[in-house]
Protein backbone atom coordinates (compact mmCIF):
# COMPACT_ATOMS: atom_id res chain seq x y z
CA UNK A 1 0.00 0.00 0.00
CA UNK A 2 3.28 2.33 1.08
CA UNK A 3 4.76 1.50 -2.24
CA UNK A 4 1.17 2.70 -4.29
CA UNK A 5 0.84 5.55 -2.75
CA UNK A 6 4.24 6.74 -3.21
CA UNK A 7 3.71 6.02 -6.99
CA UNK A 8 1.07 8.53 -7.33
CA UNK A 9 2.66 11.00 -5.03
CA UNK A 10 5.55 10.51 -7.83
CA UNK A 11 3.24 11.13 -10.91
CA UNK A 12 1.52 13.57 -9.32
CA UNK A 13 4.92 15.86 -8.55
CA UNK A 14 5.81 14.55 -12.27
CA UNK A 15 2.83 16.13 -13.41
CA UNK A 16 3.05 19.44 -11.41
CA UNK A 17 3.40 21.32 -14.46
CA UNK A 18 0.52 19.86 -16.00
CA UNK A 19 -1.72 20.12 -13.57
CA UNK A 20 -1.28 23.89 -12.78
CA UNK A 21 -1.44 24.43 -16.37
CA UNK A 22 -4.88 22.83 -16.31
CA UNK A 23 -6.05 25.12 -13.64
CA UNK A 24 -4.95 28.40 -15.28
CA UNK A 25 -6.47 27.41 -18.33
CA UNK A 26 -9.79 26.72 -16.08
CA UNK A 27 -9.07 29.72 -14.69
CA UNK A 28 -8.52 31.74 -17.91
CA UNK A 29 -11.59 30.20 -19.34
CA UNK A 30 -13.62 32.27 -16.91
CA UNK A 31 -11.94 35.39 -17.34
CA UNK A 32 -11.57 35.03 -20.75
CA UNK A 33 -15.35 35.56 -21.38
CA UNK A 34 -16.22 32.92 -23.86
CA UNK A 35 -12.78 33.85 -26.51
CA UNK A 36 -11.12 30.67 -24.73
CA UNK A 37 -14.01 28.41 -25.72
CA UNK A 38 -14.74 29.94 -29.16
CA UNK A 39 -11.10 29.88 -30.11
CA UNK A 40 -11.30 25.79 -29.10
CA UNK A 41 -14.53 25.42 -30.97
CA UNK A 42 -12.84 26.81 -34.24
CA UNK A 43 -9.75 24.51 -33.88
CA UNK A 44 -11.96 21.21 -33.32
CA UNK A 45 -14.27 22.21 -35.76
CA UNK A 46 -13.27 19.44 -38.64
CA UNK A 47 -14.19 17.13 -35.59
CA UNK A 48 -17.16 19.15 -34.14
CA UNK A 49 -19.25 20.13 -36.71
CA UNK A 50 -20.05 16.81 -38.99
CA UNK A 51 -22.38 16.18 -35.72
CA UNK A 52 -23.45 19.58 -35.00
CA UNK A 53 -24.09 22.94 -36.40
CA UNK A 54 -21.78 25.83 -36.65
CA UNK A 55 -21.19 28.10 -34.09
CA UNK A 56 -22.88 30.77 -36.37
CA UNK A 57 -26.08 28.68 -36.80
CA UNK A 58 -26.57 28.99 -32.88
CA UNK A 59 -29.59 31.30 -31.30
CA UNK A 60 -29.31 34.56 -31.85
CA UNK A 61 -29.33 35.28 -28.80
CA UNK A 62 -26.08 35.81 -26.78
CA UNK A 63 -27.83 33.82 -23.47
CA UNK A 64 -26.89 29.77 -25.39
CA UNK A 65 -24.19 30.24 -27.13
CA UNK A 66 -21.82 32.59 -24.53
CA UNK A 67 -22.63 30.66 -21.59
CA UNK A 68 -21.44 27.17 -23.32
CA UNK A 69 -18.33 29.05 -24.14
CA UNK A 70 -17.43 29.83 -21.13
CA UNK A 71 -18.27 26.54 -19.98
CA UNK A 72 -16.15 24.75 -22.72
CA UNK A 73 -12.97 26.82 -21.80
CA UNK A 74 -13.27 25.89 -18.54
CA UNK A 75 -13.40 22.15 -18.77
CA UNK A 76 -10.65 22.27 -21.28
CA UNK A 77 -8.49 22.47 -18.13
CA UNK A 78 -8.73 18.91 -17.63
CA UNK A 79 -7.35 17.37 -20.95
CA UNK A 80 -3.84 19.41 -19.42
CA UNK A 81 -3.48 16.94 -16.53
CA UNK A 82 -4.42 13.81 -18.77
CA UNK A 83 -2.09 14.88 -21.62
CA UNK A 84 0.91 14.94 -19.06
CA UNK A 85 0.40 11.61 -17.82
CA UNK A 86 0.28 10.51 -21.18
CA UNK A 87 4.17 12.30 -21.76
CA UNK A 88 5.12 10.80 -18.54
CA UNK A 89 3.80 7.04 -19.91
CA UNK A 90 6.05 7.83 -23.28
CA UNK A 91 8.89 9.19 -22.10
CA UNK A 92 9.12 5.75 -19.75
CA UNK A 93 9.55 4.03 -23.48
CA UNK A 94 12.04 6.42 -24.42
CA UNK A 95 9.71 7.76 -27.04
CA UNK A 96 11.46 10.86 -28.55
CA UNK A 97 10.33 14.14 -27.70
CA UNK A 98 8.79 15.16 -30.86
CA UNK A 99 6.43 12.26 -30.86
CA UNK A 100 5.50 13.08 -27.19
CA UNK A 101 4.79 16.79 -28.51
CA UNK A 102 2.55 15.43 -31.53
CA UNK A 103 0.74 13.02 -28.94
CA UNK A 104 0.33 15.75 -26.43
CA UNK A 105 -1.27 18.08 -28.92
CA UNK A 106 -3.52 15.26 -29.81
CA UNK A 107 -4.50 14.67 -26.74
CA UNK A 108 -5.92 18.62 -26.32
CA UNK A 109 -7.28 18.27 -29.62
CA UNK A 110 -9.66 15.49 -29.16
CA UNK A 111 -10.19 16.61 -25.75
CA UNK A 112 -10.99 19.62 -27.09
CA UNK A 113 -13.78 18.38 -29.12
CA UNK A 114 -14.77 15.75 -26.46
CA UNK A 115 -15.65 18.58 -23.98
CA UNK A 116 -17.51 20.52 -26.58
CA UNK A 117 -19.51 17.45 -27.32
CA UNK A 118 -20.49 16.89 -24.23
CA UNK A 119 -21.25 20.87 -23.25
CA UNK A 120 -23.00 21.09 -26.65
CA UNK A 121 -25.24 17.56 -25.00
CA UNK A 122 -25.51 18.45 -21.26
Amino acid sequence: MKNILRSIWKTLFDMKESIALGIAVAVFGIYSFGILGAVLYEACSPLITPFYAKMSDWSKGDSDAWGAMIEAGMRWGICFPVAGYIDIWLRRFNVKIALRLLCGLLVLWVGGALVWHYTILY
